[in-house]
C-alpha cells in the first residue's frame, strides 16, 4: 500500500521541530509519509523523515525574494506531489498556498498568530492583508489559534463553512513537561523565556526589573531564550550582555530543554504586545505547574485566568508590571502553588497537545 505523502512547511526548521515533532510522529504511526520543507538550520539535521531545503526569508520585504519562494513552491510540489500540505507561519501560509492550489493539492493551514500584519499600517502590511484574502478561499481547512485572529478572517468574509476551526495554541505535550512543585525557599526566581524581540517585552521586562531591584534583594530576574538576527526588532546579544554586566538580569542563553529552568523558576514572565498566536513559553509554564504573568493581548490573554493561574497586565506598560511582579512575589507560597495548580489544570484541559493533533489527523482522514 503506498503511502500519502503529507508535506509540512514552516519559516524555520526549528520550529517544525520545536512545535511539530509529535504530530509528525503520529503521522507515521497513521501509515502517512511526512516530508518537510523548511529553510536549513542547526535544526535540520534532527529529522528522521525525508527532508528538503527551501529558502524563506521570513522577515524579508523584498518581492523578488517572495517571488523566488513561490517558484520554489511550485518546482518541489510539481516534482513532490504531495497528497497535502500542512501550512505553518506566514509566508508558506500565503505561497505554498497559492502554490498547491495551482497544482490542484489540498492545503491545511495554521494562522500562527498574524504578527505586526494588523498592528502597523504600512504599505508592506496593506499588500501582506491582500495576499491573506486572495490565498486562505484556496485552503481547503484553516485552524485558528486564537479567536480574534478568527474574526479577523471572518470579517473579510473568506471563511468556508466548516472548512475552518480552533486549536489550543500548537498546544503542549503534557507528559515532557511534567508537573513540578513550586520551589519554597527565600530567594525568588522570574523567567522571561522566549525570542528576544521587542515586541514580546524583553525592554519593559529588563525595566521592571531594574525597579524592584531596587526594592527586593533576594530576587533574580532572568532570560532565557536567543535574538532573531534577522528579525529588525530583535534584542541584539550585546545588549543583554550589558544588562547582565549592569547586574540587572541573568542571561542563560539557549538550550535544547527548558523543563529544568521552568523547574527553578518562581514565575514566568512574558510581557509580549507583538499579536500572538497563542505563547507556547506560556503552555510550558502552566504545564509544569508555574504562576505567569502576562498582558492583556491577543493570543496572551487566552492562557491566563487572572487572580487564578497567574496575573495579566497592560501591554507596554512599565509601571502596570512592576505591579503585578511586586503583588505575585508578595502573595504567600501557598497561594502560588495553588495558582500552579490551577494552571496544570488548564494544560490538561484546554491545552494539551494531543488535542491538536487529533484534530489534524481528523481533517487528514476527512480531506484525503
Amino acid at each position: 500500500m503506498i503511502k500519502p505523502n503529507i508535506i509540512l512547511t514552516a519559516n524555520t526548521s526549528w520550529y517544525i521541530h520545536n512545535f511539530r515533532k509529535n504530530l509528525i510522529e503520529s503521522l507515521l504511526n497513521d501509515g502517512y509519509n511526512p516530508i518537510i520543507l523548511a529553510p536549513d538550520d542547526s535544526y535540520s539535521g534532527y529529522f528522521h523523515v525525508e527532508y528538503h531545503n527551501i529558502k524563506i526569508k521570513s522577515q524579508s520585504k523584498n518581492l523578488i525574494s517572495d517571488i523566488v519562494l513561490l517558484t520554489d513552491y511550485l518546482r518541489l510540489y510539481r516534482k513532490l506531489k504531495p497528497d497535502l500540505v500542512l501550512n505553518f507561519t506566514l509566508k508558506p501560509n500565503l505561497y505554498s498556498t497559492i502554490a498547491a492550489s495551482i497544482n490542484k493539492i489540498p492545503v491545511i493551514n495554521n494562522i500562527t498568530g498574524l504578527g505586526d500584519v494588523f498592528t502597523e499600517g504600512s504599505i508592506i502590511n496593506k499588500i501582506v492583508g491582500y495576499l491573506y484574502r486572495f490565498s486562505q478561499p484556496r485552503a481547503d481547512f484553516i485552524f485558528f489559534q486564537n479567536r480574534e485572529d478568527m474574526k479577523v478572517f471572518s470579517n473579510w468574509g473568506i471563511l468556508k463553512t466548516d472548512k475552518y476551526d480552533l486549536l489550543p495554541g500548537s498546544g503542549v505535550d503534557t507528559e515532557w513537561f511534567y508537573f513540578s512543585d513550586l520551589p519554597e525557599r527565600e530567594k525568588f526566581i522570574f523567567l522571561f523565556l522566549g525570542r528576544l524581540l521587542k515586541k514580546k517585552g524583553v525592554n519593559e521586562y529588563v525595566k521592571a526589573a531594574e525597579i524592584l531591584n531596587q526594592e527586593f534583594k533576594n530576587t533574580e530576574f532572568q532570560i532565557l531564550g536567543f535574538p532573531d538576527v534577522d528579525n529588525p526588532g530583535s534584542i541584539s546579544l550585546s545588549e543583554v550582555e550589558e544588562w547582565q554586566d549592569q547586574g540587572i538580569i541573568s542571561f542563560l542563553g539557549q538550550t535544547e530543554d527548558v523543563r529544568s529552568y521552568i523547574k527553578k523558576a518562581d514565575c514566568i514572565v512574558l510581557p509580549s504586545y507583538y499579536r500572538e498566536g497563542v505563547p507556547r513559553s506560556l503552555l510550558e509554564a502552566l504545564s509544569m505547574g508555574r504562576p505567569i504573568i502576562t498582558t492583556d493581548n491577543t493570543g496572551c490573554r487566552d492562557v491566563v485566568d487572572n487572580d487564578v493561574n497567574g496575573f495579566i497586565c497592560l501591554p507596554a506598560d512599565i509601571q502596570s508590571l512592576v505591579e503585578v511582579m511586586k503583588k505575585m512575589m508578595e502573595l504567600p507560597y501557598s497561594d502560588r502553588a495553588n495558582m500552579g495548580f490551577r494552571g496544570r489544570e488548564k494544560a490538561l484541559h484546554f491545552f494539551d497537545e494531543k488535542t491538536v493533533i487529533n484534530k489534524y489527523l481528523s481533517i487528514i482522514k476527512r480531506i484525503i
